[in-house]
């Protein structure tokens, strides 16, 4: 009988309700002999040597807080990376992504937290082919680290009866912040200039990170244009997004840059067709899923690029197969266990 491996998921369970990401990992690799708790002071302190502290988000750990709290929290995962070392707790970080654009203390952590933390490293789990071939470009000692490649799984959605209206409506979720280019979104919709469609910007705006952006694009709106725009700025339950997206014609998520997009996979999950940039990981995407489900588009997000995205009715259902949790869960824990001594 092989050994169970011990991880301890940082985050793990309690994000469920924003990010269901790691609690679907979670749950995939529990049947193949991976025990995973919550990151707490007393998992850290009876963690067997040999146990994983498996890490999805450490720069917005250290960029969520003003700049002397930052700097505290740079200070404490390094003392927390001095005492798993000599406990002999592994490193091991899903590269969800790399920095957001418009990430807080970005100089601080490009200076003192990134170099560092990819040293500290034992292993790297990447969503794509993409993702990692941006990743250890950046840093390259982080060829060195064992990797592998396991996607982001596709979204458990509930069910929800499609309402029936006499308009077509194109939909925006997730967080609203400068890197989204949603303002992009929002002045594309306006050229396109068709009564006849209806643009959803569902989603709360950053504390953090405003974006005035967004602000301004929708104060330019034409007035015979302003009822066709509707922003729900809020957090929506799984109930309320999942509504938002089935009434979707078409979603679109303009991101600046990104290496992974949950977003994405949460709307290919609906049977919902996307519109994102021409980056290497939705290229990846759109060569599995196919060309009528993933529409890209190059520059800054214009009515024509919306407009080739609506003349495509996409048929059935995208093939995800490639992103069942059974599988990932599968390569995951095998990975897991290669690098556990």
């Amino acid at each position: 009988m092989t050994r169970a491996v011990q991880v301890i998921g940082w985050p793990a369970f309690k994000t469920a309700d924003t990010n269901p990401y790691q609690a679907l990992l979670y749950r995939a690799v529990a049947p193949h002999d991976v025990q995973v708790v919550e990151c707490t002071l007393s998992a850290l302190v009876s963690a067997p040597r040999g146990a994983i502290l498996h890490l999805h988000w450490p720069d917005a750990f250290v960029a969520n807080a003003t700049l002397p709290i930052a700097v505290l929290k740079l200070l404490a995962l390094r003392l927390l990376a001095f005492w798993c070392a000599a406990r002999g707790v592994l490193w091991v970080w899903t590269a969800h992504n790399l920095q957001r654009p418009t990430q807080r203390h970005a100089t601080l952590l490009n200076a003192l937290f990134w170099p560092w933390f990819v040293h500290r490293l034992h292993a790297v789990l990447y969503l794509s082919k993409a993702s990692r071939q941006t990743a250890e470009a950046r840093f390259p000692a982080l060829a060195n680290r064992p990797s592998a490649i396991t996607p982001h799984g596709r979204y458990p959605v509930p069910p929800c009866a499609r309402v029936a209206q006499n308009r077509t409506e194109l939909l925006f979720f997730g967080g609203v912040s400068p890197y989204k280019r949603v303002g992009d979104l929002v002045r594309a919709f306006a050229d396109l200039d068709r009564p006849d469609l209806h643009l959803r910007i569902s989603g709360a705006t950053s504390r953090s990170q405003p974006d005035t952006d967004v602000t301004a694009a929708l104060a330019g709106v034409q007035p015979h244009l302003k009822d066709s725009v509707t922003r729900e700025d809020m957090f929506l339950s799984d109930t309320e997004l999942a509504a938002r997206v089935h009434a979707a014609r078409l979603v679109v998520l303009p991101f600046a840059a990104v290496q992974n997009s949950g977003s994405v996979l949460y709307a290919l999950s609906s049977n919902r067709p996307v519109l994102v940039p021409n980056l290497p990981p939705f290229q990846d995407l759109r060569a599995g899923v196919g060309a009528t489900w993933v529409h890209l588009f190059d520059g800054p997000l214009t009515a024509s690029d919306l407009q080739s995205a609506l003349d495509i009715a996409p048929e059935g259902a995208p093939d995800l197969t490639a992103f069942a949790w059974p599988a990932i869960g599968a390569q995951t824990a095998a990975f897991l266990k290669q690098v556990t001594p």
